[in-house]
């Protein structure tokens, strides 16, 4: 039989191509969940760096991934969705310059 390991190494976490993306009528992000990259507002709802910046979503079977960094500085903020963006976890900041 095969070991645990041996089953985590045949998992895809994520499948498909990264594009830049337009938000389009979409104003929080939270509703941001289709797999891209994207540019954000300050005005847009859950915006962490309330500022100009990129948003990089990917998702896969209901678990979705958001990171967030501002044009103003090098902060990145993470957080996490295990429902399809139905609730997250609040915004950890990852790094700063």
């Amino acid at each position: 039989s095969r070991g645990l390991g041996d089953v985590y190494k045949r998992q895809t976490l994520f499948k498909g191509t990264l594009i830049e993306k337009n938000v389009g009528d979409i104003t929080d992000l939270n509703d941001l969940i289709v797999n891209g990259i994207y540019q954000i507002s300050p005005s847009l709802a859950n915006n962490v760096v309330n500022s100009w910046g990129l948003c990089i979503t990917l998702g896969s079977n209901g678990y979705i991934l958001q990171f967030v960094t501002s044009v103003n500085d090098c902060m990145l903020y993470v957080r996490t969705s295990s429902s399809n963006g139905n609730t997250w976890t609040n915004w950890k900041k990852m790094s700063s310059a």
